[in-house]
């Protein structure tokens, strides 16, 4: 397996940088396209450089997402820390908003630990420093990042988990039972533990790990099966519900793909993998909208340069129609040594192809999307009078704020000011009752939750 600087090993993608959707601009700024800048930091020298920041921004993207890597330190010192402070300094000098990327790069052990699990209950000391770390960096840059994904390619591997100890099996892959509490863990300690409200006081948000989805070896391997696995864990997800009013800790749903290497991708074969996971969601009632956090083609391949920015051009333009789609981001900037030219730009800083295709992409001016809204119940059959209570999740596009939140029960309706909170209502008649929130946000736009129908007796 080669470790790259862009912090990639083959076959898996450890995305270390890229830029995006989240900060809203004036026009020509783009919100949706993203670029992969490389190891922000590596041996000691920090590689997000003034000129590569001012480069990344220059075709109109406005955000990168940075990967918090201990870069050999035993621990997040004094030393590390001062260098990602000049990071995300540089990042948001240069306008672009900051993803933080909680990767297996920002611990010091391995997957020796992460996955050394004897009792299978999900929960070890990795799980419990890894939440430590969440909460030592989220508070430090609460100010500054506002969006932070938990993981990178939790589902991928090397040898297969089921026939060989997952402690061993390369890659990033993590037992879906300790990914669940890796997830649940960072949530709390931000956000239950201690009283602590960091999450709700700052505006910040989590995000799954960006699932690995691929077609190695001719394979429909979407890693939706890899994420019902972790739906499954049942017993945190509930305390989670009961404890914390929320389901599951992310409000958007990372996934990568890695398609067509070969060849000319199509809409149909994206749209395989975008409805598997649509569908994988819905049975687990997750609504949250999917944010590609990785996806390109190596011109190395079969395409070539040409082909390289034609899959950039159609997988772009078809993602745009999808609403629940909400940012997607293109790996890599620059090219390392042959064969891994996923790059934009070649590793002489010539521009290829798909660096004019990136240019032109972020002037589309994609608007913000609409308020992403989802409700839970905690029963759908009840008697007149008795009491439900709904539980909402809302993740709204940064910068802007909820107007205004109106409750449908039926015929009748509430509406408050600002976010929704938890909500309880009893109905008077019998019947079916479908149930749905609206939201509408400081853009003027509403976002429509999905519908309960609540059976009274």
């Amino acid at each position: 397996m080669c470790h790259l600087r862009s912090g990639r090993v083959i076959p898996y993608l450890a995305v270390s940088l890229i830029c995006g959707w989240f900060f809203s601009t004036p026009a020509r700024a783009d919100q949706y396209h993203g670029m992969n800048a490389g190891a922000p930091v590596w041996g000691g020298s920090i590689e997000f450089t003034q000129a590569k920041a001012a480069a990344i921004a220059a075709t109109g993207c406005r955000a990168v997402r940075v990967n918090f890597r201990l870069d050999g330190h035993a621990s997040w010192d004094a030393a590390i820390l001062a260098t990602y402070d000049t990071v995300i300094t540089r990042a948001l000098n240069n306008n672009l908003t900051v993803l933080g990327l909680f990767s297996n790069e920002c611990m010091p052990v391995g997957q020796d630990q992460w996955n050394n699990d004897p009792d299978g209950d999900g929960m070890n000391t990795y799980v419990v420093d890894f939440s430590n770390t969440v909460l030592l960096l989220v508070d430090r840059y609460k100010t500054q990042i506002k969006r932070w994904e938990i993981w990178n390619e939790p589902s991928c591997w090397s040898v297969d988990p089921s026939t060989h100890d997952p402690r061993y099996v390369g890659c990033t892959y993590v037992l879906p039972r300790v990914y669940a509490n890796l997830l649940a863990e960072s949530y709390k300690q931000l956000e239950y533990n201690a009283g602590r409200s960091i999450l709700s006081d700052y505006g910040i948000s989590l995000v799954s790990g960006g699932l690995f989805a691929h077609e190695i070896g001719g394979s429909f391997s979407h890693a939706m099966d890899y994420m019902q696995q972790v739906y499954d864990r049942t017993t945190v997800w509930d305390w989670m519900e009961a404890n914390t009013g929320r389901r599951y800790p992310w409000s958007l749903f990372g996934y990568h793909f890695y398609l067509a290497t070969d060849g000319t991708i199509t809409t149909a074969r994206l749209d395989q993998y975008f409805n598997q996971v649509r569908a994988t969601q819905a049975a687990n009632n997750d609504f949250s909208p999917i944010y590609v956090t990785e996806f390109g083609w190596n011109s190395a391949g079969g395409a070539g340069e040409s082909g390289q920015a034609q899959n950039m051009q159609i997988a772009y333009n078809h993602m745009e129609t999808k609403p629940y789609i909400v940012g997607a981001y293109w790996y890599q900037w620059v090219d390392e040594p042959y064969p891994y030219y996923w790059g934009v730009t070649r590793g002489d800083g010539s521009l290829k192809p798909s660096h004019t295709e990136f240019t032109s992409q972020n002037q589309d001016n994609i608007p913000p999307p609409e308020p992403q809204v989802s409700i839970a119940a905690d029963k759908q059959d009840v008697a007149v009078g008795e009491q439900v209570s709904f539980t909402p999740v809302v993740s709204l596009f940064p910068g802007t704020s909820a107007l205004e939140s109106t409750w449908h029960f039926g015929a009748d309706e509430q509406t408050v000011s600002g976010m929704p909170g938890n909500l309880s209502w009893a109905f008077e008649q019998t019947g079916d009752h479908d149930v749905r929130l609206v939201v509408t946000d400081s853009n003027r736009l509403s976002g429509v939750s999905n519908t309960i129908t609540i059976h009274v007796s």
